[in-house]
């Protein structure tokens, strides 16, 4: 891709930095991994009944059922482009003035990662991968704008969890 220097400025300003990523992470699972997820279903939904809670069953299939069809899908690659008025991601653009501060959790291999925690309490943190941009330069360009959360030191436990589980 080419410096940003080099590239012309877009309806949002001058790009400051561009980089592409998968739109999520496509995990490796063998034949184990469905077995022994669907064991675990099984017994949740055993539970369930032992427990009268046939919503929890319900809960649960339709969780199964989503993990199931996700792991059949190909991420699609996408741009993250940081720009003098805002970040855009694909093709939705996230207004400085929107977002409440930032993090980068940089852990290579496992962890390169770009939050955003945004100002409204119903959107959800956005996570961003890396890739191979320098997180330094990425961090120098972002304060320019935003407000870094130094206290944050670990990805969120959803992260971690769906790492760990390959989900």
């Amino acid at each position: 891709m080419p410096s940003p220097a080099a590239q012309p400025d877009t309806d949002h300003g001058k790009i400051l930095l561009s980089w592409r990523f998968p739109e999520f992470t496509k995990f490796p699972r063998a034949r184990g991994w469905y077995v022994g997820m669907s064991l675990f279903g099984v017994a949740l939904i055993v539970w369930s009944i032992f427990d009268r809670n046939p919503l929890f069953a319900i809960i649960v299939v339709i969780a199964l059922t989503v993990i199931f069809f996700r792991s059949r899908l190909q991420p699609l690659n996408l741009t993250a482009t940081v720009t003098e008025d805002g970040i855009q991601i694909g093709r939705d653009f996230y207004d400085y003035d929107e977002i409440a501060r930032f993090w980068i959790i940089y852990k290579p291999p496992e962890v390169k990662t770009l939050y955003l925690k945004f100002k409204s309490a119903v959107r959800p943190i956005l996570g961003i991968s890396l890739e191979d941009t320098d997180p330094v330069k990425l961090r120098t360009e972002l304060k320019r704008f935003l407000t870094e959360d130094l206290e944050q030191e670990e990805e969120p436990a959803s992260d971690s969890y769906g790492r760990m589980f390959k989900i």
